[in-house]
């Protein structure tokens, strides 16, 4: 039979009435890229691409959008950025605006961070506080908590975005004016972002490398301290040791930092989740400072062992003070597979 490589989105939840549901909100007939989900009160965003239809490269990004907690949801609707946006994060500024934060390819290896923010008569504005860099581009976006009044002196928004030596910091208080700064360290990839009290902390790592990076910022992200943390608990490149994975949680009740990382052992080829904890001030002080709490052993999930699964790895969520594991990956139809 002909093969097919079918992607799309499915968004599971509870809308505020506790139904549960789930919805298929696209089937993309060449799969989807990166994704990204924001909520505020009844309204949810979803972003995700694709591949145009008859291109033979190239992402077009989408965004749905609920206004009643999940009951119903709008049809695609084109991203306000360029054809080529993908990871298109979304967040919120303080008068409830909505905002995208995406990667734009501008070709040949040269990517661009780029913000937009959603206009109170319609319509969004674009914005492009940070240069384009080359060798590829991670970013991530952190949101101040109102209910949190630890944070009233942070930035409403700080965005990370790597390039090449380090990554740079956008800082917003209104989604519309951006300060930005570079920081030097390694190349960031994957980098998360969390705040504790008045003070943001930043993981990230080197793609290709063992190790782990851990910042801190005392100034609501105008100046940073980076340590390169956990040599001996990750070892190095020859023992085929690295972190896939890794997200600070910082937990109110006990005042103690978790780090709760995906930890490849290709030599065994099984991932073990692996959770340490520290106190706030002994963040970045290294191995010594942290507990192992949990050591999980080798986790896979059941579907793993179908033919119809591949790529998957675990990818790790932050909601508040609950850190949740995800398996993430491609799925394949029985046609594929002439099965």
């Amino acid at each position: 039979m002909e093969e097919k490589d079918e992607g799309g989105v499915i968004v599971t939840g509870t809308t505020p009435g506790g139904d549960r549901y789930e919805r298929r909100l696209w089937t993309a007939k060449k799969g989807f890229a990166t994704n990204g989900i924001g909520v505020r009160g009844d309204r949810i965003i979803v972003t995700a691409g694709t591949t145009p239809p008859g291109a033979g490269s190239g992402l077009a990004l989408l965004v749905w959008q609920s206004m009643d907690g999940g009951k119903t949801w709008s049809d695609p609707a084109q991203s306000p950025f360029s054809s080529d946006a993908y990871q298109a994060d979304v967040a919120w500024t303080p008068d409830d605006r909505a905002v995208l934060v995406a990667g734009i390819n501008h070709g040949e290896g040269a990517i661009q961070t780029q913000i937009a923010v959603e206009q109170p008569g319609g319509g969004w504005q674009i914005m492009s506080p940070f240069p384009t860099v080359g060798g590829g581009n991670q970013h991530t976006v952190w949101m101040r908590d109102a209910t949190d009044p630890q944070q009233a002196t942070l930035p409403a928004l700080v965005i990370i975005t790597s390039k090449d030596g380090g990554f740079m910091v956008g800082r917003s208080l209104d989604g519309s004016h951006w300060d930005t700064a570079n920081v030097a360290s390694v190349t960031a990839y994957t980098p998360r972002l969390i705040a504790a009290g008045t003070t943001l902390f930043l993981t990230h790592h080197r793609y290709g490398q063992a190790g782990l990076w851990i910042g801190q910022s005392d100034d609501g992200g105008a100046s940073w301290t980076i340590a390169n943390a956990f040599t001996s608990i990750l070892d190095s490149p020859t023992s085929g040791i690295s972190v896939e994975n890794a997200q600070l949680v910082w937990d109110t009740h006990t005042q103690r930092m978790f780090l709760i990382m995906v930890r490849l052992d290709r030599t065994a080829r099984v991932r073990r989740i692996v959770v340490l904890s520290a106190t706030r001030d002994q963040v970045l002080a290294g191995d010594q400072a942290w507990t192992p709490d949990i050591v999980q052993q080798p986790w896979m999930p059941i579907t793993l062992a179908s033919i119809h699964t591949d790529q998957m790895r675990p990818s790790i969520v932050q909601r508040g003070a609950v850190a949740l594991v995800v398996w993430e990956g491609w799925y394949f139809p029985r046609d594929r597979h002439n099965a």
